[in-house]
């Protein structure tokens, strides 16, 4: 009759375990990233639907009336907590905007420093601009 388990079963049991740890942190890790990169998307998401609306009202013045500056291209730099600061070095976030040949406004917003996109390339379209 067995008393006790042998080295090579505790070593076998113990790799197992390391095996499924290894695995479930990273899973959670993964879940994390995702999480946040989704929360990033969520509240540029929300921003963007700000610009829109405010881009049918008061069509290519919608910056003037949005962020107080009227340019027909920008960089606009947000914090951490998504507000708006002064300069690229308090950022993490740059949301700019342009518009192309076809007078059509395209917004790209970047996280700093890891240069991922956020949001490529939104095109709200020309059409609200015609006379």
């Amino acid at each position: 009759m067995r008393k006790a388990f042998t080295l090579v079963e505790v070593m076998v049991a113990l790799a197992v375990f390391a095996i499924v740890i290894v695995g479930i942190t990273t899973t959670v890790i993964f879940i994390n990233k995702i999480e946040k990169r989704s929360e990033h998307f969520s509240h540029f998401e929300t921003i963007c639907l700000d610009i829109d609306k405010y881009s049918d009202e008061y069509g290519k013045e919608w910056d003037l009336h949005y962020y107080g500056e009227k340019k027909d291209a920008g960089t606009i730099y947000y914090s951490d907590n998504y507000e708006i600061v002064g300069s690229e070095d308090a950022s993490k976030f740059t949301l700019t905007y342009s518009y192309n040949s076809s007078n059509q406004l395209i917004i790209n917003v970047i996280e700093k420093g890891k240069s991922k996109k956020i949001i490529d390339n939104l095109n709200y379209g020309g059409r609200r601009y015609a006379s």
